[in-house]
Parts: C-alpha cells; sequence; structure tokens
C-alpha cells in the first residue's frame, strides 16, 4: 500500500485522538473566564469535525480562535483540518502556533514537517521532522511512519543516502517495503540527492532495479544481492555508483581483490568521489597494503574538501527537466501570441482530425506555457498515433511528471516505450497505469492489457499474464495474438511473441488454444489437447506440468502426480511441479509426501513465499510445530496479505500454546479473508490453490 499522507487517512484521526489525550484533559483549554459565545463555537466546531464537515469546522474554528488566540486545542484542530484539505500554506501557521506552545508535541511537529514538504519548504521540513522524530509520536506508530517516510526522503536530498537508508530499514522492514520504499531505496543506492517524485521516468527501470537490489541488502541475502548486482551492471554499464556499492558488499563479504576491482571500475566512471576512495582505502587495508590505502584515504580527505559538483550531476543526470520542451519536439515554434489562442487553436484542430496542424499548436501553446500537462499528453497522443514513438515518449515523460494521477497518460507512456522497445521503463509504466485504473474504450483497454501481458510474460510473472489475458478472450481484434500470447504462459517461455522460435510456434499455438479451453473449465477439450501435445512433444519443459495442473482441476490426482513427477525428471531445477505435487498431497492429506516435496521446492527456490507457506503447512500437519511456526513466520514476511499464510500461522501458535498471537493472526485472516474478492473465472486450478484452500470458517484447533 502507498505510504499516506496523515490527513487523507485514518492516521490522522488516531494522531489526534491520542495528541489530545496526551497533551489536553479537556475538550476546551480552561484558559481564561467563561466566555459563551467561545464555547459555542468551540461546540460547533467540534461537532463539524466529528460530522466530517470540513469547512463549517474551520469556519467555526478560526472564529473561535479570534476570541480566544490561546487556546492551543482550538490551533491543532484548525492545522490538522487546513492540512487534511490540502490548504498546506494556511496549516503552517495554526500549526506552528502549536508546536510554541507545546514544544514537546511529536506529532504536532510532524504535522508541521508534512505541511512544509508538502509546499516544497524541504529545509524548514528536515528541521522540523527531524524534531518529530527526537520527541516521539505519542505512541502513534503510523504517524511515525508517514513522518519517516517524509525524513528519509529528505535525508536523499541532503545526500545523507546511508541515513536514509537505515532509516528506512529500521521502520518498514523486512515484510512493509512497498513500491514507494523501494523507489527511495533505489534512488538512495544510487545516489541521487533528489526526491523519487522528481525522477525522470526514463529512469524508472534503474531505479526500480536498484530498489529491488536494496531491498535483498536489507534482508542480508548477500548472494542475490550479488547476482543483483551483476545484472544491473549487465543492464546499465557505466552508471554512476553501481561498482561502488558492490564494492561495499564485497568488502563486507570480505571478497577484498574482488572489492578492489569493483572500486578502481569506480573511479574511472567516478573520478571525483571521496566515498569511493574511502572504499578503496578499506579494501586495501584488508588486503595489508597499508601505503596504498593511506593514499586513498587522503584522495578522499581531499575530495571531501572540495565543492559537491559531483551532488549537483548526481541530481541533475536523474531529474526530469520539468515543464520545458526538448529541442526537436518544439523545434520551428515560436512564443508568440496567446496562450489561449493557440490552446484553442491545438484543440480545434484535433477534433477535425487535422493532427499534423494539431501538433503544430500545441507545440506552440507549450513554448507559451510548459507546464501545460494536457497539452503535453495531446502532443503525445499525437505523435502515438503517427507512429512516432520516441516522440510520444518525450511528450509523455513531461505529461505524467507535471500530473502523476493520469492513468491513461502512464499507459501510453508505456505503449510508446514498448514499441521503442524499452521493455523494462513500458513494464513499470503500464502496471502503474494498470493500478490507475487503465482507462478508455474496451479496445483500449485490450490492447493496453495484452500489451502488459507480453511483458509479464518476457519477466516470468505467466500467471500474472494469464490473469491479464483471461477476460479478454473473445472474437475480434487481437483475438488470435492473445491465444498465442496464452500458449507462450502456458509453456513458460519467456519472451515476446516475435521472439518465439519459428520452428516453436506451432506447438505455442496449440498450447494456447489449450489455455483458452482451459480458462473456461472446458476440460474435455484441454485435456485430450495437451494429452496429443505431449505424444508429439514429450520433452518439451513445463507441458508435463501444465497437464498435470489441468488434470489435478479435475481431481485425477494419481494421473496428475504422475505427470508432475514426469516434469520434476524432464525439468529438475524448477520448483513448479514441487509445488503442485506437495500442494495435492495436502489436499490428499498425505502429509509425509507433502513434507518431502515441499522441501525441495524450497531447496530450488528458498525465497518462495509459496514454498515456504507450503513448508509450513506441511510441518504442521506432521506436528513438527516449531519447524511450521518457523516457515510459515517467513511466508508471513514475503506476503503479509495472505490470508491463508495467517490462518496457519494461527493454527501452529494455537498448536505451541501462544494463545495471543494466534489470536492476532486468526484476526488478521478474518481481515483479510474479507477482502478477498468473488470467484473469478480462471486458468485451470490457479485461483483455488492462491486462495485460503477451504479454510474459511474453520476454527483455530489445538
Amino acid at each position: 500500500m502507498p505510504i499516506p499522507r496523515i490527513g487523507s487517512s485514518v492516521f490522522r484521526l488516531v494522531a489526534i485522538v491520542v495528541f489530545g489525550l496526551v497533551y489536553w484533559p479537556s475538550l476546551v483549554n480552561a484558559q481564561g473566564a467563561s466566555d459563551p459565545t467561545f464555547e459555542s463555537l468551540a461546540a460547533k466546531a467540534d461537532s463539524a469535525r466529528e460530522a466530517g464537515q470540513a469547512d463549517e469546522a474551520v469556519r467555526n474554528y478560526r472564529a473561535a480562535l479570534e476570541l480566544r488566540p490561546s487556546w492551543d486545542e482550538g490551533w491543532w484542530y484548525l492545522g490538522t483540518l487546513l492540512y487534511d484539505s490540502d490548504h498546506f500554506d494556511e496549516a503552517i501557521p495554526a500549526l506552528r502556533h502549536v508546536v510554541e506552545s507545546q514544544p514537546k508535541a511529536g506529532p504536532a511537529w510532524a504535522f508541521l514537517g508534512l505541511s512544509e514538504f508538502e509546499t516544497g519548504d524541504y529545509p524548514q521540513a528536515y528541521q522540523d521532522l527531524r524534531t518529530a522524530r527526537k520527541l516521539g509520536f505519542a505512541e502513534s506508530p503510523d504517524t511515525e511512519k508517514v513522518a519517516l517516510y517524509h525524513l528519509a526522503l529528505l535525508q536523499i536530498l541532503h545526500g545523507e543516502f546511508e541515513g536514509a537508508t537505515d532509516l528506512l530499514v529500521s521502520a518498514f522492514g523486512p515484510s512493509y517495503f512497498t513500491d514507494q520504499i523501494k523507489s527511495a531505496l533505489g534512488v538512495a543506492l544510487l545516489r541521487a540527492p533528489i526526491l523519487p517524485a522528481n525522477v525522470d521516468p526514463a529512469k524508472d527501470a534503474l531505479v526500480h532495479a536498484a530498489g529491488d537490489t536494496a531491498v535483498l541488502l536489507a534482508k542480508h541475502d548477500t548472494a542475490g544481492a550479488a547476482r543483483s548486482f551483476e545484472q544491473m551492471l549487465r543492464d546499465y554499464p557505466d552508471t554512476p555508483y553501481l561498482h561502488y556499492q558492490y564494492a561495499l558488499l564485497l568488502n563486507a563479504s570480505s571478497g577484498y581483490r574482488d572489492a578492489e576491482l569493483q572500486v578502481r571500475e569506480e573511479i574511472r566512471i567516478t573520478p571525483h568521489s571521496a566515498v569511493v576512495y574511502r572504499a578503496l582505502g578499506d579494501a586495501l587495508q584488508a588486503l595489508k597494503r597499508p601505503d596504498e590505502a593511506a593514499a586513498a584515504r587522503k584522495r578522499a580527505h581531499e575530495l571531501a574538501e572540495e565543492p559537491g559538483e559531483q551532488d549537483a550531476a548526481q541530481a541533475s543526470r536523474y531529474a526530469l527537466n520539468r515543464g520545458t520542451a526538448s529541442a526537436k519536439s518544439l523545434e520551428g515554434s515560436a512564443p508568440s501570441g496567446s496562450f489561449e489562442d493557440a490552446a484553442r487553436l491545438a484543440d480545434s484542430e484535433q477534433r477535425a482530425g487535422r493532427l499534423d496542424q494539431a501538433a503544430a499548436a500545441y507545440r506552440k501553446a507549450l513554448t507559451i506555457r510548459p507546464s501545460w500537462a494536457e497539452g503535453w499528453r495531446q502532443l503525445g497522443t499525437i505523435s502515438y498515433m503517427q507512429g512516432r514513438y520516441s516522440e510520444a515518449v518525450s511528450a509523455l515523460q513531461q505529461s505524467v511528471a507535471l500530473e502523476t494521477k493520469q492513468p491513461d497518460t502512464w499507459t501510453l507512456l508505456g505503449l510508446s516505450e514498448f514499441e521503442t522497445k524499452d521493455y523494462k521503463n513500458s513494464l513499470i509504466h503500464l502496471e502503474r497505469g494498470r493500478a490507475l485504473g487503465f482507462s478508455g474504450n474496451a479496445a483500449a483497454v485490450r490492447i493496453s492489457r495484452y500489451h502488459l501481458a507480453l511483458l509479464l510474460n518476457r519477466s516470468g510473472d505467466f500467471d500474472g499474464a494469464l490473469d491479464l489475458l483471461i477476460p479478454e478472450i473473445a472474437p475480434g481484434a487481437l483475438a488470435q495474438e492473445i491465444q498465442f500470447a496464452m500458449g507462450i504462459a502456458l509453456l513458460r517461455i519467456p519472451e515476446l511473441p516475435e521472439q518465439v522460435k519459428p520452428e516453436q510456434r506451432e506447438l505455442v499455438r496449440r498450447a494456447g488454444e489449450a489455455a483458452v479451453s482451459l480458462s473456461d473449465s472446458h476440460y474435455e477439450k484441454a485435456l485430450p489437447m495437451l494429452e496429443k501435445l505431449l505424444k508429439e512433444y514429450p520433452t518439451t519443459a513445463f507441458l508435463h506440468y501444465a497437464y498435470g495442473d489441468a488434470l489435478a482441476a479435475t481431481s485425477l490426482y494419481d494421473e496428475a502426480q504422475t505427470q508432475l513427477r514426469e516434469e520434476t525428471r524432464l525439468n529438475p531445477q524448477s520448483a513448479l511441479a514441487y509445488l503442485r505435487l506437495a500442494s495435492i498431497a495436502l489436499m490428499r492429506h498425505q502429509s509425509a509426501d507433502a513434507l518431502t516435496d515441499a522441501k525441495k521446492a524450497a531447496a530450488l527456490a528458498p525465497d518462495n513465499s509459496e514454498a515456504r507457506y507450503l513448508l509450513g503447512r506441511s510441518y504442521l500437519e506432521n506436528g513438527e510445530i516449531a519447524d511450521a511456526i518457523r516457515e510459515l513466520e517467513t511466508a508471513r514476511r514475503s506476503s503479509p496479505n495472505s490470508a491463508k499464510v495467517h490462518f496457519n500461522l494461527a493454527r501452529a501458535y494455537a498448536k505451541a500454546d501462544r494463545s495471543a498471537e494466534a489470536a492476532q493472526e486468526r484476526a488478521e485472516f478474518e481481515r483479510l479473508n474479507a477482502l478477498l474478492p468473488g470467484q473469478q473465472k480462471s486458468y485451470g486450478d490457479r485461483a483455488a490453490r492462491g486462495g485460503i484452500e477451504g479454510v474459511a470458517g474453520r476454527p483455530v484447533e489445538k
């Protein structure tokens, strides 16, 4: 879930209640003599606030405070209401009254700092959020998380990258690393003194990869982080500070010679960084080369005394020059005439279908007003329609930087990047469009979902691709393409359709036919298709798995297990068949077999949450409660929103006589279970396996 502003959620209400209990024992401050007019206004303000009538509450608080400016509680409510309604400039003086009267009130300092952050007063926000952290948050952990997140962003802006990372990891790790947290961690790892919201969308894939790597480091997954660094260095060669960060990991794991090589490569890329020379000194000292280490540290000290051009260059490297046009996109335009005239002309020409003339008019309007987000969006749309995808990307990047909540702009940006083969950014931006809600007519949504599914296939998220494709199965445009993409997903081929080898295309096409039948639960059609494919392509990876999965969906468990065992023989490095075998064994109450297969799955995929869950379930059914708790707790860290994990962890805690923890897990299960969507059409038995496996309503037994 995203990090909310305090004022936009229940977090603000909790903060207000706790703050009031701590700092004001009564609603109306008893300063001064009784004043019926003041008391009436205060009561009206309180009543309106509790009824959610913010505007009326603000009016009454203002009026009451004119009569009694010393009413601290009134300033508190006024400030938080103004914050909640996005009137940050007005909230600041009200909250400043509170902290001047109650200088040890941590929540008030937090709201003040957050208001200042929203107005762009980052230096003052930095100071006031630091004060809030020092004072504490009056037992309001949600308020604390919001404040600490924003403080970490400001630390990044100040170049305090290690401090920001430590703060984020301590506040949110290991199981609350949302996309927002990962983005902040990624920017910190890249040592870019810039707010994540200001990052050029063209850099999103790099920041995303850096964030994933930072999470592995936070989880002390040394091997995984090393693999991630190696991949990043292949994907983004010569990116400043990647070799340096890899060297820190190698130094920490005693790989000093490799660390030295990485640091020296970093010096080639980033020759004027003090921290890089410090890392070199550390590696050389560990290699027992003290003279060279001393020289490196001396150079680090010299560089630390120099002005911070390096930080400015880093910020510029990752920032989009918002609201200004590239020379190419506005070539030939001159800022003459009024913006309104140019904008009206652009809209008129576009409605008339004269796209070249519309584009020229939009360029002219944008030269006059570069901050016109809608103009950039329309210019990008025209470029996309005319097949000028690179120009579309440039224009749409400007639009999303100015207006971040438009799903169609993110979607069109992702589609444009797909056409330019920038697949990593395309995946991120299409996902962002999906999260905001794909918009447009049915055909536009179909195109968006199809392209996102292709990218999910490419990245190995085959089930996610199928989830997108299944609702789009229908005659008409893209019908054959969707079926082919479903064949790619069924055979788990991490490629785009045009990358499938010619000799595989017929196999993929027929696998897609089977996948379509499976999605409609037409097993009487799908099973013979898969059986015939197996006779013709008996050694194809994941074909036995698909057949076994479909057999299990029809409760033909013996036959399913035979096919899945054959998959493990042909494809021994994949955990997938072992996961399905363990799941089937648990359904059949074959706990010993389940444990054997779950152990193999966990050994092959130690970071896979489903493997850890099935292993925990298997231990639980075998009566090995301590092992079950360990594995289920591991699964919970990776999948905190999984109802089935919380349910079975509650069972395990109950068996271990840990009743309080069992009750807590049961409550979380019931909360998550209530949020589960209704049964949806699915490929095979994926939805059932991904759900709660019939646990709803079962008591937590000991």
